[in-house]
């Protein structure tokens, strides 16, 4: 970082610096920060701009010990954070973070990579301590934007040899498969159902918007951790 300044990471730089497996252990002394009253957080919690229609802003606020910052995000009204209409023209979510021994405002990132990273990582944190030894198949519920960090954070936590994709569309989990199993050399297999997803698997991560349950219980194998 430079000495003076606003340093500015898109997206993409964002990518080529955060390291996955380093992301789960920030994330895990992150929530061990929390549970020890070590993080400040803004009053209140959450400031939002929320017209019934459209897209919301909200903002939230937090301070750790040697840095402070503010998230900014954007939400649809009627829930989700993306618009299949036209390609984002910007990120959706930044954050602000300032150095707290001089008040300065050193740098803003983009935080839509971040933010499903970070999602990813404590999942991974929760399934180090609750899934069984040796879990190796996976099964992945959703191919969107979370879901694309998700199993690679998970494969630097676990030796996945198998995970199975499904999604609303063939095309989804089709190209999930192809681009992240690409990408991060992982098997990865897209399925027709939730149940094929589920069947066998060690450990499943979930990452829709939908509100509609489409898991039963029957599908959930002994010892698996969801």
């Amino acid at each position: 970082m430079p000495e003076t300044g606003i340093l500015y990471l898109s997206n993409q730089d964002v990518k080529q610096v955060l390291d996955l497996g380093r992301a789960i252990d920030i994330t895990e002394q992150a929530l061990r920060d929390h549970s020890e009253g070590k993080v400040v957080w803004s009053t209140p919690e959450d400031f939002a701009i929320k017209p019934e229609q459209g897209w919301q802003s909200w903002v939230t606020g937090c301070a750790l010990t040697s840095v402070a910052g503010f998230r900014i995000r954007s939400i649809k009204a009627a829930g989700g954070s993306r618009d299949v209409s036209r390609p984002p023209r910007g990120p959706r979510r930044i954050l602000i973070l300032s150095d707290r021994e001089g008040g300065e405002i050193r740098a803003v990132m983009d935080e839509d990579w971040c933010h499903a990273v970070r999602t990813a990582a404590a999942a991974t944190v929760a399934m180090r301590v609750l899934a069984r030894k040796g879990a190796s198949i996976m099964a992945m519920l959703g191919a969107g934007d979370t879901a694309r960090a998700a199993v690679p954070v998970m494969a630097k936590a676990f030796d996945l040899q198998e995970i199975r994709v499904t999604s609303r569309t063939p095309e989804s989990r089709q190209s999930y498969a192809k681009e992240v199993g690409g990408e991060y050399g992982l098997n990865i297999k897209p399925v027709e159902s939730t149940e094929e997803a589920l069947r066998g698997a060690d450990v499943v991560i979930s990452a829709t918007t939908t509100s509609t349950p489409f898991v039963k219980d029957a599908w959930l194998g002994d010892g698996i951790t969801v």
